[in-house]
């Protein structure tokens, strides 16, 4: 999926959920939602923000650098998804400090994350555009790095 009307039809598709309810999630209406889905306009970067909180979708998706697989699983690959719930069934307990650091480590995550959500709402749209473009080639070069192993 190459445009972003695109991967939020797919988005709302797989979640489904009604365009309308999307919109009073966010606080827009539902024409909005549906100028997006249709690929006539696209939300600005507050919109943007609330619509991945509300989707529980990495905002990353929205610009293409995970796949639709990615997003619906917290922006893991179906194979790190898997892995994750194969050790969560396993029944053997662990120990309650490494289970606290793992949610110390968490949470950080999180707080940085928001921080950083927090940092480029704050940005004019060139910023963010050269942002955009930045993670873009480190993206591109990780792939690049990955496929050359």
């Amino acid at each position: 999926m190459d445009t972003f009307a695109e991967r939020l039809k797919a988005l709302i598709d797989v979640k489904n959920i009604k365009q309308t309810e999307l919109a009073d999630l966010i606080g827009v209406n539902s024409k909005s939602i549906n100028t997006y889905v249709k690929g006539r306009s696209e939300p600005n970067l507050d919109l943007l923000k609330k619509m991945a909180e509300e989707l529980e979708t990495p905002i990353e998706y929205f610009f293409g650098y995970i796949s639709l697989d990615e997003a619906i699983n917290g922006g893991l690959s179906s194979e790190k998804a898997l892995l994750i719930n194969t050790i969560r069934n396993i029944n053997t307990p662990i120990p309650n400090d490494t289970l606290q650091l793992i949610k110390t480590i968490l949470l950080t995550l999180n707080h940085e994350i928001k921080e950083s959500l927090d940092k480029l709402s704050k940005l004019d749209p060139e910023g963010v555009s050269e942002i955009a473009k930045q993670i873009n080639k480190e993206y591109s070069l990780q792939k690049l790095n990955t496929q050359n192993k």
